[in-house]
């Protein structure tokens, strides 16, 4: 599709996602139809597409058969997200028991913001450990045996349906300098979570408003840079903005962007919650760029989600590991006008992250 032919998907998902606009004038037919859906499913947003479509009136829906597979799919999507609500419960449960603190970071705390949680699609785990590195590796590697540790996170072994990655931090910046502010405000924030309310599972704790504000922002940021990011993600952070914030909480944020150096990133994100979801712009932290902001939405369209449909990206399970710093090296420099810092930084710490990983498995 190209970019004129996204508005009918765009209008579909602020639909959706309950954020208005301009009501659903497009006359479509089935092939185009067909073209909206797959982008539903490129971008990890049909189940909000289908809320959308559920809005429209019956002459504007796609065709009986169409709709009678995106319901199939709607019910494939509501049974993941139950499963992985009992699974966050139990990992949760599990990891408090043994005397963590926890908090459950994106997945099934943002979903808990959207008009129907049940029709995000879903991901994995990513439960916060808040009890500093160290004490959680031991732990892991005493109760599941060998894990493979990552600078901010190991992956756990706990499921055989559901991933669960463990967090040490919830994420990290290239350059030391910046990572160093940004683990400082991750260490204020480990003791302000909140809580959200899963579908017949209760509460588990999430972070605050406060620290998703930036942390949601950076992690479209880091997977910008590595192999690519869809509009759920962008979806997830639209609905942590439309919670709104006040202007001391505004100014706030402006302050923690400049401090990360992430205000021109942030500019563009506001372009894309601007042009596909609609927010308002006294919603917005920061003025939107549209020089920057068409940019990233260009990526977006054409990488999907977490860029699994990116032609640039070599994905062959045969590709070395040389093979692969190279591509992500290469695909960071793209970049390299917009965000030098971050950029520039990308292959040092790459680098010196390949040691670490050495020394700590």
């Amino acid at each position: 599709m190209g970019d004129m032919d996204n508005r009918p998907f765009f209008a579909l998902v602020r639909l959706g996602l309950d954020l208005g606009g301009e009501d659903f004038s497009y006359v479509l037919a089935e092939a185009q139809w067909k073209e909206v859906m797959d982008m539903g499913y490129r971008q990890s947003l049909f189940g909000v597409m289908m809320d959308g479509i559920a809005r429209l009136k019956p002459k504007q829906r796609p065709p009986r058969e169409l709709m009678m597979r995106g319901m199939q799919m709607l019910m494939k999507i509501e049974n993941t997200n139950r499963l992985l609500n009992r699974r966050v419960r139990e990992t949760v449960d599990f990891f408090e028991k043994e005397g963590f603190g926890t908090c459950l970071l994106k997945g099934q705390g943002l979903a808990a913001l959207y008009p129907n949680p049940m029709h995000r699609m879903p991901g994995d785990i990513d439960l916060w450990l808040t009890d500093g590195r160290e004490r959680v590796t031991d732990f892991l590697r005493k109760r599941f045996g060998k894990v493979e540790a990552v600078y901010h996170h190991v992956d756990c072994p706990m499921w055989e349906d559901i991933e669960v990655e463990v967090h040490t931090t919830p994420s990290w910046m290239n350059c030391p300098v910046t990572n160093g502010t940004l683990q400082r405000m991750f260490d204020g924030w480990k003791e302000r979570t909140a809580k959200v309310t899963l579908p017949g599972e209760g509460e588990v704790p999430v972070p605050s408003d406060e620290m998703n504000r930036v942390y949601v922002l950076l992690h479209i940021y880091r997977h910008l840079f590595q192999e690519g990011i869809g509009l759920r993600q962008l979806a997830d952070y639209c609905m942590v903005l439309k919670k709104g914030m006040d202007d001391g909480e505004r100014r706030c944020m402006a302050e923690q962007l400049e401090r990360l150096h992430m205000t021109r990133f942030a500019t563009a994100v506001m372009y894309v919650m601007g042009e596909v979801f609609g927010l308002p712009r006294e919603m917005m932290p920061v003025e939107p760029s549209e020089r920057y902001g068409r940019r990233l939405l260009d990526e977006v369209m054409r990488a999907g989600n977490f860029g699994r449909y990116d032609e640039r990206i070599d994905r062959r399970k045969n590709a070395t590991e040389a093979g692969r710093f190279c591509q992500r090296i290469v695909r960071g420099g793209r970049f390299v006008t917009d965000y030098p810092r971050e950029t520039l930084w990308m292959g040092p710490f790459k680098l010196w992250h390949y040691v670490w990983r050495k020394r700590h498995n």
